[in-house]
């Protein structure tokens, strides 16, 4: 369906010029299905203290429903989160490099 506003619609085109333009900061890689599938891993959804909003009204809001402290206490806890999650990553690259190197020596 060519309809914009359709399920189906993707946002992708042939010959003719679309009936929507892409916002500038989204990478023209053809339709919002495309999008909605690689944006469903972006490690954005999986952070525990992150705020999803979908309109500058809703982020208001939401900032509004919390206190000062309670939105430093969220700022604190991401950053203790993100810490743990380079310190595994720090771990697992390591382990892989001596599994690497271990596997070169055998050799």
């Amino acid at each position: 369906s060519r309809q914009p506003y359709s399920g189906s619609y993707d946002g992708c085109y042939d010959t003719s010029p679309p009936l929507r333009v892409a916002a500038p900061w989204v990478l023209p890689l053809c339709g919002w299905r495309r999008h909605a599938y690689f944006m469903e891993w972006s490690s954005f959804y999986r952070y525990p203290y992150f705020l999803q909003f979908e309109s500058i009204g809703h982020l208001l809001q939401l900032v509004k429903s919390f206190t000062l402290p309670e939105l430093w206490a969220r700022s604190v806890n991401m950053r203790r989160y993100n810490e743990q999650r380079r310190q595994e990553e720090v771990r697992w690259f390591t382990n892989v490099v001596a599994m690497l190197s271990l596997r070169v020596q055998e050799d």
